[in-house]
């Protein structure tokens, strides 16, 4: 009798521990936390990453190009960096630096180190839908289209490139790699700064 009573509370034990064990795999991933920030009378939505807040809309204010020859809104505009610097920000609120950048992305997990190519990390900064191959989660909440770039004032050939001003005039870029494009590059360029050029812009606060 003892050693059934025995066998009976550790079989009990081990259905404890596997159920628990079941339970903390299937505890849900929160959300990130978000919020909204005025610019120059328009809303737009932010996302803490880390220890920074960014908005996880592109910008939209006044000035820049649209995108065309469709209407696309979640773009947001093309600015050359001119028109960048001088759009009036929030207390707080600035244009991200290369390094805001790279915390961001060391935050989901990118490494920058290793060149940031074909890094799967990257999906969780990109959209959902918009991407010609990549498969984006944006579990970050940053929600980046892939807007691409607008040169010499011609149609943005977008699908597969997410390219944003930096403060340096440089620009952050997310891109589909290899020969499918289910995997992404993620790189600055430095020679962005010339006035043929015009990109989305997102805005960063610590």
């Amino acid at each position: 009798m003892r050693l059934k009573t025995t066998l009976l509370a550790i079989i009990t034990l081990l259905f404890c521990f596997t159920a628990c064990k079941k339970d903390e795999k299937k505890e849900p991933t929160p959300p990130p936390t978000t919020g909204t920030i005025s610019i120059n009378g328009k809303d737009y939505k932010t996302v803490q990453i880390g220890n920074q807040t960014w908005t996880s809309e592109s910008y939209a204010g006044d000035g820049g190009l649209a995108y065309g020859p469709t209407v696309k809104p979640e773009y947001g505009k093309y600015y050359t960096y001119t028109e960048v610097k001088a759009i009036a920000l929030p207390a707080g609120w600035r244009l991200p630096t290369i390094d805001d950048y790279k915390t961001m992305g060391q935050a989901v997990g990118i490494n920058f180190t290793a060149g940031a190519q074909n890094t799967e990390a990257a999906k969780k900064l990109i959209s959902k839908t918009g991407w010609k191959n990549a498969t984006g989660s944006n579990a970050s909440g940053l929600n980046l289209f892939p807007s691409n770039m607008i040169y010499n004032g011609q149609p943005a050939i977008d699908g597969d490139v997410a390219e944003f001003w930096t403060a340096s005039g440089s620009t952050f870029s997310i891109m589909e790699a290899g020969t499918n494009g289910s995997l992404l590059n993620v790189q600055f360029f430095s020679n962005s700064n010339l006035p043929e050029y015009r990109f989305p812009v997102r805005f960063v606060r610590d």
